[in-house]
Parts: C-alpha cells; structure tokens; sequence
C-alpha cells in the first residue's frame, strides 16, 4: 500500500472520545472516530497540483477543491434538528470593507443553500455569545447522502458516492423527522466545495471577487467542521493552516 502523502500546509484533527486525533489528508484508509451520538469513519481529500492519482475519480473534469466523506451510524434517536456547518474558533475582527466582502460571499453561499445561518461572532464577554459560524439542516444541505440498511454493503470511501432515491428524496426534507433516522441504518455523507483552497487557505471562485487570504477574515482561527443536534454540538473536524 502507498504510503499517506504529507499535504504539510494543513493539519487535520478528528474529536473523538473526547480527545483530537490526527485525519490526515487524502490519507489511503479513513480515519474511524466515536462521539457520544454517532460512531463512524471520516476522509477528508484535497485537490493537490498534480492530482493525486489515488482520487482522481473524486477530482479529474469536477472543480470541487476538497471533499469530506463520513460514513456511520447515529447512537440515539436526534432530539432535535441536525444541522451541518462550520465554525471559527475565534472572534472574526473584520474592517468595514472586510465585513462588506463577507457578507457578500455570505449572501452568494445563501443563494446555493437552504436555511443557510451564520453569525461573524458576538463579544466573548457575552455569556451567551456565539463564534463565527455558518450552519445549515444536515440532510438537504450535504451534496450527497446514502441511507444504507442494516445488512446490505455501504459505500466505499475514497470515491465518488452515487445517490439512490433515499439521496434524491432528502432534498425535499424539510424536518429531521422527514429522515426518519434508523439507529440501524449506515448513512454516508459527502460535503464538497470549490471556493476554498486548504492547501493556500484561500477562498475563491466567488462572483467579482479575486481571491483572498483566510486570515483575513479569521486570523489565526482555526475552522471546526461540524454536525449539531439542537444545542449540543460535535465536532468531526477541525482545520489548521
């Protein structure tokens, strides 16, 4: 087997039984984790220059700079809505041009997302403050989901999911119940994106705006993929430049 290629300007970090561990980028297995509601395995694959021959079928004719698979099983029943999103880790210190560009992009991610929020971050003085965030309802929100029965073959990770009409049918979910989630069931989740660069931690691909610099917006924040049930949140990755 190949060895996992180093990608030396990311660091990737999956929580998992309450501790961080190492998810290497386009690493040639995926990385298993447990949190206290769902138990699983994550990739995360990045678009390098050249292609990593390992996922060109993710990557080659597709703009999609990194992709993120999770594949696993919920522990209990969700008590409320699940949403998928990511987080800063620290307080966004925008100018007003910055801030104007933010929203910008904001508003632009809005129009390809339903019942998009996001937030630039309260006061931590706040006792109630909220970080830098953007979240949206797990199942109409992630490109693509695959409900796999109990005793049938879930997907393999590392290539592109094909969507059966469970994947079809969850766009038009407007409620967790519509998901009718079965603790039994394997779920497959793929979320991708060509407006940002990890490797030069740089977004892009945004209407008449040229690319920038992450640190403008977030300093030396990190970024928190996340999956939430109502308030309670878990992290499956966190992101460094």
């Amino acid at each position: 087997m190949q060895p996992d290629p180093p990608i030396r300007t990311l660091k990737v970090e999956l929580l998992s039984n309450g501790s961080f561990i190492p998810c290497i980028p386009n690493a040639r297995e995926p990385t298993p984790f447990e949190t206290d509601f769902f138990r699983g395995q994550a990739m995360i694959l990045v678009r390098t220059n050249p292609i990593d021959e390992h996922f060109k079928t993710i990557f080659l004719g597709r703009k999609r700079l990194f992709e993120v698979q999770v594949q696993g099983k919920f522990k209990r029943d969700p008590q409320g809505e699940i949403y998928v999103g990511a987080e800063a880790t620290n307080k966004m210190e925008l100018g007003l041009l910055t801030k104007s560009i933010s929203r910008a992009a904001m508003k632009f991610c809005a129009t390809l997302v339903d019942d998009l929020h996001f937030s630039f971050g309260d006061d931590p003085q706040d006792p109630i403050y909220q970080l830098p965030h953007a979240v949206a309802p797990i199942f109409p929100t992630f490109d693509k989901v695959i409900a796999t029965p109990a005793g049938e073959q879930p997907p393999k990770l590392g290539i592109p999911f094909v969507e059966d009409d469970y994947g079809r049918r969850r766009l038009k979910f407007r409620y967790i119940k519509d998901a009718e989630v079965d603790l039994e069931t394997t779920y497959s989740f793929t979320v991708n994106t060509s407006q940002l660069d990890l490797i030069a931690w740089t977004l892009v691909g945004i209407p008449m705006m040229r690319p920038m610099d992450l640190r403008t917006f977030f300093g030396n924040s990190s970024i928190q993929l996340s999956k939430q049930f109502s308030s309670i949140d878990f992290w499956l990755l966190t992101l460094f430049c």
